[in-house]
């Protein structure tokens, strides 16, 4: 039916194509498919990512962050690879649980303390032991006695709540 030289040189294009399929696939791993703008052209401030990488380099491992902003892309998890307290990913499908809900509003009422000292004790007292703040978002508490970051960079900053 074909000849050996016929099947020889259709074996080789396979291999060819096998390759050059594969070094396609290899180039989008990190970017998302070519087909989908979707995950390329997600914007992640420096300043944010700066902080996520100081508490990589400067915190326990089993440290639990959160972000004063909802991570709806795990930006600050993944590149500080620590836990959030708290996150809801915004290509979920599915509505947030009452955990997270509960969560967020624990968060809130944190966040919206008047003084560090009652945000440093209610943060522990959850098992918050990271804050990474926008600086966009102006807290009542940051001026106060004790709210030195341990960080800042870029409209970006880092508070240790937990001793």
């Amino acid at each position: 039916m074909f000849s050996y030289s016929s099947v020889k040189i259709l074996l080789v294009l396979l291999i060819i194509f096998d390759f050059y399929f594969i070094s396609i696939m290899a180039e989008t791993t990190q970017t998302g498919f070519a087909l989908s703008k979707f995950y390329t052209r997600l914007q992640f401030p420096r300043g944010l990512y700066e902080a996520a990488e100081y508490i990589r380099l400067h915190t326990p491992t089993d440290s639990v962050i959160q972000y004063s902003e909802n991570d709806g892309y795990c930006f600050v998890a993944c590149f500080s690879e620590r836990y959030a307290y708290v996150l809801q990913g915004i290509v979920s499908a599915s509505a947030p649980s009452e955990e997270v809900k509960e969560r967020f509003v624990i968060v809130q009422q944190i966040l919206n303390l008047p003084d560090f000292y009652s945000v440093k004790q209610s943060a522990e007292n959850v098992g918050i032991h990271w804050l990474v703040i926008s600086n966009q978002r102006k807290l009542s508490w940051q001026n106060t006695e004790g709210a030195k970051p341990a960080f800042q960079y870029s409209g970006f900053s880092v508070y240790k709540t937990k001793e």
